[in-house]
């Protein structure tokens, strides 16, 4: 079991107590997602944002219509946009799926994750404003794309007009360089399996905003501010119910970097505690959390919890072979159709119309059910 790690010091301002440190996790590593957006300086006066989204597999096997998926990077997406400072809008868009789940074969129909991408080429000419999730939603959700994208898309939505507005306050900021990185946010999932059934995962996010480098200043003067977040989720399984969370959050610049502490932000994330994470969890985040900048933060932690921890599932899927290993007459005849239904009805895959991959009526839903004529996908 795990609780938030108390640090023994004690604040300056309020000595009745200990400080909320770094939150800890325990249990085996089954899975890590990282999701990572930076944003630079390009040519004179330009802006280059690039995310990318790593799904590493720690454990185990999962199997896919292409065969049997070992453990090992399963994603590895990256999403460029290129925009103009004064109006943010997006003059450039790059897409690049270098490892995706599913390679085009015979069955699935010679059909692959990297297809919906050219979808997101409607991104060209869109601003980063209050409009952006709305519109990514429309010609990139659901059915018509790829979740994963989607979700790195929506966190680059979210937090760079953040940094944008940051980066018009520094005065400085003409002396950067081309090249030179402004911002980064990294949020990091890892999943852990406490026992069969109940998993810990922990989300952590990291934003970090720079200064230009004075000429005779020392690396760290480029510091102008960093916040942070982290939430810690208990979640039993198969029910994906949340049993118990706790979160914290920093900030600190370079004037308090030595000295700024966590805060605790419990009451901020309470209403997870007994609700399953598919049970509108995203929508309650989008209302509750949105008063300061430390909710913009944590509603991106719970954002990123379902969908993480779905990639942490199947990592415990090998138990689920063992079984029908252990389960399987020898002397029964092989079939091979009959088996690869099996496993895929065993495996997680994507909700209906989660993605294209998934979507109602596609060939991977009639390898999984054995039924060409099906049109749903669990």
């Amino acid at each position: 079991m795990t609780s938030p790690v108390k640090s023994p010091e004690k604040s300056p301002e309020n000595d009745e107590g200990p400080i909320p440190g770094p939150l800890r996790a325990s249990g085996q590593p089954i899975h890590t997602r990282s999701l990572n957006v930076e944003l630079r300086r390009s040519g004179e006066s330009g802006l280059l944002a690039r995310g990318s989204v790593i799904d590493l597999r720690k454990r185990g096997f999962m199997p896919t219509t292409g065969g049997v998926q070992s453990a090992g990077i399963i994603h590895h997406m990256t999403l460029e946009l290129e925009i103009e400072p004064a109006s943010r809008a997006i003059r450039r868009v790059e897409v690049d799926q270098p490892t995706v789940a599913f390679e085009p074969t015979d069955e699935n129909g010679g059909e692959c994750c990297r297809d919906p991408a050219p979808r997101l080429f409607a991104l060209h000419g869109q601003v980063l404003d209050a409009g952006f999730p709305g519109f990514l939603s429309q010609h990139f959700g659901g059915a018509l794309g790829c979740s994963h994208l989607l979700t790195l898309a929506q966190l680059m939505g979210s937090v760079l007009p953040r940094a944008l507005s940051e980066e018009e306050r520094i005065e400085d900021r003409a002396r950067r360089r081309p090249g030179e990185r402004i911002f980064q946010r990294l949020l990091v999932l890892d999943g852990f399996e406490i026992s069969e059934g109940e998993l810990c995962v922990l989300v952590q996010l990291s934003d970090a905003h720079s200064r230009p480098l004075p000429p005779e200043g020392s690396p760290m003067q480029r510091i102008s501010h960093q916040r942070e977040a982290q939430l810690l989720a208990h979640v039993a399984t198969p029910a994906m119910q949340v049993t118990r969370c706790h979160a914290i959050t920093r900030e600190r610049d370079l004037a308090d970097f030595a000295t700024a502490r966590f805060e605790s932000r419990d009451d901020r994330v309470a209403w997870l505690v007994g609700r399953p994470l598919f049970g509108g969890i995203a929508g309650e985040a989008l209302r509750r959390l949105r008063s300061s900048e430390q909710d913009d933060t944590l509603r991106d932690l719970v954002l990123n919890l379902a969908p993480g921890t779905i990639q942490c599932l199947a990592a415990t899927i090998d138990r689920t072979l063992e079984r029908m290993m252990r389960e399987r007459d020898p002397a029964a005849p092989t079939r091979d159709g009959e088996t690869r239904r099996r496993l895929q009805s065993e495996a997680v895959g994507g909700q209906p119309d989660s993605c294209y991959m998934w979507r109602r009526g596609g060939p991977l839903l009639s390898v999984r059910t054995g039924d060409d004529s099906a049109g749903d996908a669990g």
